[in-house]
C-alpha cells in the first residue's frame, strides 16, 4: 500500500473545518451562550499573543546570541508561540486545544546548555579563562616614516611611549 502524502494532507485540511464546526456545536450544547465568550476570548488571546511575539522576537534572538545560547532555541520558542496564537484566532475548540498545547510546549522546552568553544563565543570570552587578557582594538602601522620609533621586536621607543 502506497502512502500518498498529498491526499492525506488534503483530507486533514478539508476535515479541520468540519471538526471545528462539530466542536463548536457540542460546546454550544454543553455551555450554551458562554460558547461565544469562549470564542471571543480565544480570538483576543491569539491576537495579543501574536502581537507580543511580533514585538519581542528580535529581542529574544539577540539575547540568545549575546548569551552564547543557541539561536535555534529562541526561534523555535518564538515560532511555537506565534503558531499557537494563530491557532487561537481560528474559532473552535480543536484549534484552541492544539494552540494551548503548543503554547505550553514553548514554555517547557529545555534551554540548551552553553557550550564554550575554546574561548571564542563563550560567555566572558578570553577573560573568563585568563584574567590577564585585556580586550581592545588594535591597528597595524606600516608607515615607513614611523619605523625609526620602533625597535626590531616592534616595541615603540621611549620617545613614542
Amino acid at each position: 500500500m502506497k502512502l500518498n502524502v498529498g491526499l492525506g494532507l488534503a483530507i486533514i485540511v478539508l476535515a479541520f473545518p468540519i471538526l471545528e464546526s462539530v466542536g463548536i456545536y457540542y460546546l454550544w450544547q454543553t455551555i450554551g451562550v458562554w460558547t461565544l465568550a469562549w470564542l471571543a476570548l480565544g480570538i483576543l488571546l491569539g491576537w495579543s499573543l501574536m502581537l507580543h511575539v511580533q514585538k519581542g522576537w528580535a529581542l529574544q534572538l539577540m539575547g540568545a546570541l549575546q548569551s552564547g545560547a543557541s539561536p535555534w532555541h529562541a526561534l523555535t520558542t518564538v515560532g511555537l508561540r506565534f503558531f499557537a496564537g494563530l491557532l487561537f484566532i481560528i474559532p473552535g475548540p480543536v484549534s484552541d486545544t492544539i494552540g494551548l498545547m503548543l503554547l505550553l510546549v514553548s514554555f517547557v522546552l529545555p534551554t540548551p546548555a552553553l557550550q564554550p568553544r575554546d574561548g571564542f563565543g563563550s560567555v566572558g570570552g578570553d577573560r573568563a579563562t585568563n584574567p590577564e587578557v585585556i580586550n581592545g582594538e588594535w591597528r597595524r602601522v606600516d608607515d615607513p616614516t614611523l619605523s625609526h620609533h620602533f625597535t626590531h621586536n616592534r616595541e615603540p621607543s621611549d620617545s613614542v611611549k
